[in-house]
């Protein structure tokens, strides 16, 4: 087994560990997951309530094939999809494309970079004609991640996002190559 020293920081260091894995595990259990969550808030109304923020912010339309921003690039702003699609990709080491989302209507591209990073974690590309709003880092955290209802949402729709690529990773990691791509076209429609 493994010997723990009897030092007196050491027994402290131990102490604050466990009382804080006892405080998260309390927090956890009583948030739940964010099919609970969704389930006590409105989410239409969250959906009303950021487009009508979102009516003050700067609009533009992007072609396609026009770039949103690239992986690595120092986050400017945040875009919300008011009409089109955006793909999320990204390049392997072999140089290949490796696409990670599309992105329709009445949704945010890429927060995971928005709140991890400063940089963009993928690249951003239009498929089609699209209107994208765009929002300052400031403007996002005082008009939308203030907003109680509003974070609530973005927290579910993230996680949301990320049981997406859970199911994604088990499906590719254990489907056939034409399952994978029965999914992949089924995903895209």
């Amino acid at each position: 087994g493994v010997r723990i020293p009897d030092h007196p920081l050491t027994l402290e260091l131990l102490e604050a560990i466990e009382m804080r894995l006892k405080r998260s595990q309390e927090q956890l259990n009583q948030i739940g997951n964010y099919q609970e969550v969704s389930a006590f808030i409105d989410l239409d109304k969250a959906e009303r309530l950021i487009l009508e923020l979102l009516d003050d912010e700067e609009i533009r339309d992007y072609a396609p094939k026009e770039m949103l921003f690239k992986h690595a690039q120092k986050i400017s702003s945040i875009f919300f999809v008011k009409s089109g699609c955006i793909r999320l990709y990204n390049h392997n080491e072999f140089g290949k494309e490796l696409s990670y989302q599309i992105i329709r209507e009445n949704s945010f591209v890429d927060l995971a970079s928005v709140f991890m990073r400063e940089n963009y974690l993928h690249n951003a590309e239009c498929l089609e004609d699209s209107e994208v709003f765009l929002l300052s880092k400031a403007d996002f955290d005082k008009n939308f991640l203030s907003n109680k209802l509003i974070s609530q949402y973005i927290f579910i729709q993230l996680s949301k996002h990320i049981e997406n690529y859970e199911t994604l990773l088990l499906e590719s990691s254990y489907s056939s190559v034409r399952r994978k791509v029965a999914l992949c076209l089924l995903k895209v429609q």
